[in-house]
């Protein structure tokens, strides 16, 4: 059994995520809102880091705060936003644009991982998610351990949303693929 309040005495450790096609609707609407609300809530750690790649330009990492701080507006629960929350938060943004089946993009992201962990100093400890459309999928889960950003030779299990076609069937339809 759990001791009373045990679970919030032990924070997450530090760690790192990557969002394949962050500037998307699922980023905006749901991921961005989400951690933000654990930054409000002191729930996330200091030395977290949020890479965004995808093939948007926002001139760089500035413009990708920018762009998170819009969606925050539009779309998380919590409002006003806290301009103190979001400083703390945004430092820990950055932002990589290419094209998901280019190697200079993963060479890229590699050298921004490694910037954010002297940055923010998150030791290595990143997760990798899916949130770009279904057809991009396939290069991927294999490019980041190609460009040498695993530590495991073992390739990683990307997390993909549940419902990452957009509800629609490639005939047209509404329902997603794997139900009928």
């Amino acid at each position: 059994p759990l001791r009373a309040g045990s679970a919030r005495a032990r924070g997450p450790g530090p760690g790192a995520l990557v969002i394949f096609g962050a500037p998307g609707d699922p980023a905006h609407r749901k991921l961005m809102p989400a951690l933000y609300n654990l930054a409000l809530r002191n729930m996330l750690p200091p030395t977290f880091a949020l890479i965004g790649v995808a093939r948007s330009d926002y001139g760089g990492d500035e413009g990708y705060r920018k762009e998170v701080r819009r969606a925050l507006e539009a779309y998380s629960r919590m409002q006003p936003i806290d301009d103190a929350v979001f400083d703390t938060f945004a430092r820990g943004l950055f932002y990589v644009s290419g094209s998901f089946d280019d190697p200079k993009t993963y060479a890229e992201l590699k050298r921004r991982l490694s910037q954010a962990d002297q940055e923010r100093g998150w030791q290595g400890n990143a997760v990798f998610y899916l949130a770009h459309p279904p057809p991009v999928f396939p290069p991927v889960p294999t490019k980041p351990g190609q460009a040498g950003m695993l530590r495991s030779q073992t390739p990683p299990r990307p997390a993909v949303r549940a419902n990452a076609c957009g509800g629609r069937r490639p005939s047209g339809g509404h329902a997603p693929p794997w139900r009928s």
